[in-house]
């Protein structure tokens, strides 16, 4: 069978699979499709209702998302609750999806990230000439990442954009707009940790200078609609996450700390998180290690220097679900578009996960322990992101000696 026969019929079987799942748990709805929709929902309708201060109040919170999943205000000890714990800007669009019942604002939702993901991914390619560009678009646009956010109603969609825009606007040299666009990574503060002293590092004031202008405008008007007690009381579920909220489901994250979660299943011990721990800092230390020689090749190999941060990004931080690759897409496609990446890897990129996730279906059956959800996905993420870890760094290793 010709290779592109091989691909339609993996392709046809990566849908098969997405639209099972979704018309099988469809009549579940927010137990596991749309359950993190539940707390941007439930967050606007609380605005709505008893005002900004309320967002974060867990009470509340469980009493509004138990109601949402079973028509009961009334919860029981097995309900784990799915906190807001981004910034309290964050709830004004979902204050107007609050206005229609949880099913209708969910389906808005799901719609609106498929249509403008898949927009904004057609115009962030708009000037890149490319025999089979439609084809490969529709490649990112299956891929699981991006399904995962429609799947669960996340909201990654506004990373991946602003990711994009941070890179439009840099090569447009417009470097302190690039910087406000990269404000918004914020949102979800895990995401930015590695590309603030990557740019300290390559000397790019200007950006962080943008960086600084949009992230002071977000905490502004954040602290405008909740005051200060409501921003401690946001950092005080950024903690709780980390640690002990069990709605995160770690060992289904595509980073070390998902690796250590197994290992300490396993062994019965705390070994696993002392190596996650051990894995992610000697992470940081290569990667920060490799910027600092490489920074220079910043602005002539730009693709693959956010692709190195973002990878290590990925792999090192603590809290990294699945869904959150979607801020990869942009580069990745740009990469792929360009003949840059290789063939094997997009095709990595879209069919790995799926096939891991029918994999994890398939064992469920034999092993009852929950914790082996994670194989559903996760492993495959972390595979993925090491992948591109390994490849962008040998890229600019080779531009580096070649450059000498």
């Amino acid at each position: 069978m010709h290779s592109k026969s091989w691909q339609n019929l993996a392709i046809a079987a990566v849908l098969v699979i997405y639209l099972i799942q979704l018309w099988v748990e469809h009549y579940r709805l927010f137990w596991f499709f749309g359950a993190d929709f539940t707390a941007y929902w439930s967050a606007g309708h609380i605005a709505n209702q008893w005002g900004y201060i309320n967002i974060y109040d867990i009470d509340l919170v469980t009493k509004i998302e138990h109601f949402m999943r079973t028509g009961s205000y009334v919860s029981d000890i097995t309900f784990s609750h799915l906190p807001m714990p981004y910034l309290p800007i964050l709830v004004l669009p979902f204050q107007l999806i609050a206005l229609f019942t949880p099913a209708t604002g969910f389906y808005i939702w799901f719609f609106i990230n498929l249509f403008v993901g898949a927009s904004y991914l057609s115009f962030f390619t708009k000037n890149i000439v490319h025999p089979h560009k439609k084809t490969i678009l529709a490649l990112f646009i299956l891929s699981f990442p991006f399904f995962q956010n429609l799947f669960w109603g996340q909201i990654n969609l506004i990373l991946m954009i602003s990711l994009g825009e941070f890179i439009r606007a840099t090569e447009n040299d417009k470097e302190v707009q690039a910087g406000m666009w990269l404000s918004l990574l914020i949102l979800k503060p895990q995401s930015i940790v590695f590309i603030v002293p990557a740019l300290f590092l390559a000397r790019k004031m200007k950006p962080l200078f943008g960086l600084a202008i949009g992230t002071a405008l977000l905490l502004g008007i954040s602290l405008l609609l909740t005051g200060i007690e409501g921003i401690r009381k946001m950092l005080d579920l950024w903690f709780g996450l980390a640690n002990t909220i069990p709605a995160t489901v770690p060992e289904a994250m595509g980073n070390w700390r998902m690796v250590g979660v197994f290992i300490n299943h396993l062994s019965n011990s705390n070994f696993g998180t002392y190596l996650s721990i051990t894995l992610s800092l000697l992470t940081i230390v290569g990667c920060g290690y490799l910027w600092i020689t490489t920074f220079k090749l910043l602005k002539k190999h730009f693709y693959i220097v956010i692709l190195n941060i973002f990878a290590a990004t990925g792999i090192a931080t603590w809290h990294s679900h699945v869904h959150m690759a979607v801020i990869l897409i942009p580069v990745l496609l740009a990469l792929s578009l360009e003949g840059t990446l290789p063939q094997k890897i997009l095709s990595l990129w879209v069919f790995l996960p799926p096939a891991f996730y029918l994999s994890g279906l398939i064992l469920m059956i034999f092993v009852k322990d929950h914790i082996y959800q994670g194989v559903l996905y996760g492993p495959a993420q972390l595979i993925l992101y090491l992948l591109l870890l390994v490849w962008s760094t040998q890229k600019l290793l080779y531009f580096k000696n070649t450059a000498n």
